[in-house]
């Protein structure tokens, strides 16, 4: 049963969670960045045509990439590196549940998970125990 007090409790424990967004340390996402972009280049690569839609200066990249590695290769690692991402993003989905009050700042983390990956959540996480702590 539910007294004004318990609720008066609750809504004090909702009001203290995460209410900004911030980004993790550069060098967490640049590892990421630097991880992931090659895959979805050599993706996008070997599905749309270079000279409609890469400046030549990636040409040259782009036909080292069909010389030594085969499209399916390419495709199956986009694919999972994707699948990953979707559970990362589910992951974080939960912590923001957990932590986070505003419904904008955790669809930010939650997208920006998908792209970026494990450095986004990883942050989340340790603001949330951090903040754990300190109630």
């Amino acid at each position: 049963m539910c007294t004004p007090s318990y609720l008066c409790l609750q809504f004090q424990a909702q009001s203290n969670g995460i209410t900004t967004f911030r980004f993790p340390p550069a060098q967490r996402l640049l590892i990421s960045t630097i991880l992931v972009t090659p895959v979805f280049y050599a993706y996008a690569a070997t599905k749309l045509s270079p000279p409609s839609f890469f400046p030549s200066l990636f040409k040259v990249a782009d036909e080292w990439l069909r010389v030594y590695v085969s499209d399916q290769t390419w495709a199956r690692a986009f694919y999972i590196t994707s699948a990953i991402h979707v559970v990362e993003a589910g992951y974080t989905a939960t912590l923001v549940k957990k932590y986070v009050t505003s419904p904008i700042v955790g669809a930010i983390y939650i997208l920006l998970t998908f792209f970026f990956g494990a450095p986004m959540w990883r942050d989340l996480k340790l603001r949330g125990a951090k903040l754990n702590k300190s109630q």
